[in-house]
């Protein structure tokens, strides 16, 4: 049972005046946030070496998605990635990798400014 149908079911045993039973849902509900607080922290947490998969998500799902960054002139070609967690083998923690367009200039790292061989062939991107 999902977390949003404990509580509403929590909620009837208020309105309700069960107080028995719904000692046992409190402590239900209080495991299943420290689960999802757990889960959450271990999968924002990129400090640790990293496992990913593929993300396995259908078109009908990545369609928003492509049409979003099909908006996007800066944007070339995007990997969608699950990161995988044992902590939280049930949860879906997925990451968009976008490389930029190959038709603007890559801004240099050490300046910010474009990459070029030489300054008579390079176009400074236009963001």
């Amino acid at each position: 049972m999902g977390l949003q149908r404990r509580r509403a079911a929590r909620d009837r045993l208020e309105r309700r005046e069960r107080f028995d039973e719904l000692k046992k849902w409190r402590e239900l509900l209080k495991k299943r946030d420290a689960e999802a607080t757990a889960a959450m922290e271990a999968l924002h947490d990129f400090e640790n070496p990293q496992t990913f998969e593929p993300a396995r998500l259908s078109r009908r799902v990545l369609r928003s998605l492509q049409d979003l960054l099909r908006g996007e002139r800066a944007a070339g070609r995007a990997f969608v990635v699950r990161k995988v967690e044992n902590s939280a083998p049930q949860w879906r923690f997925c990451l968009v990798i976008v490389e930029r367009a190959k038709g603007l200039g890559q801004p240099d790292a050490q300046t910010g400014g474009p990459s070029c061989a030489s300054a008579s062939t390079c176009r400074a991107p236009s963001w």
